[in-house]
């Protein structure tokens, strides 16, 4: 990645990626990173857990929140987005964490419900604003 020119650019990873010198170079080269963090960085996820149980001991207050349902193709999924800016009680050296986000998907195939899923990420763009007609939402690098 050292040869990569990263100023301004948004590298998004899934949880292999999920690792404290990954994001640090990013950040070191100029880029902002969305990791999404799972089982294999425990501790991260259940502090991630962690400051999203404390924001719903104060009904989310503050946090940016959105939705979206979508229907094609034979099949229907919901998606429910919620960031939480600048979390507090992360494991130390995660580079710059701006905001933490969780999304929750639900979807059907042809009528038959599929188990619901739920996943962290960590970003270190700050939230912007959380779009209410999506589950998008929009960041700025600071």
């Amino acid at each position: 990645m050292g040869a990569l020119d990263l100023k301004g650019a948004v590298v998004t990873a899934d949880a292999a990626f999920c690792q404290k010198a990954l994001v640090s170079q990013i950040r070191g080269q100029g880029g902002h990173y969305v990791v999404c963090a799972k089982g294999n960085q425990k501790g991260l996820c259940d502090a991630v857990a962690d400051v999203f149980a404390r924001a719903g001991e104060h009904a989310f207050a503050g946090c940016d929140m959105g939705s979206a349902v979508e229907d094609g193709h034979g099949r229907s999924e919901e998606r429910y987005v919620t960031v939480v800016a600048d979390p507090e009680g992360l494991p130390g050296g995660w580079a710059d964490v701006g905001a933490v986000a969780l999304v929750c998907r639900e979807r059907a195939v042809n009528g038959k419900p599929n188990e619901g899923t739920a996943h962290y990420y960590l970003t270190s763009l700050r939230v912007l604003e959380t779009l209410h007609y999506g589950s998008r939402t929009q960041f700025r690098a600071t």
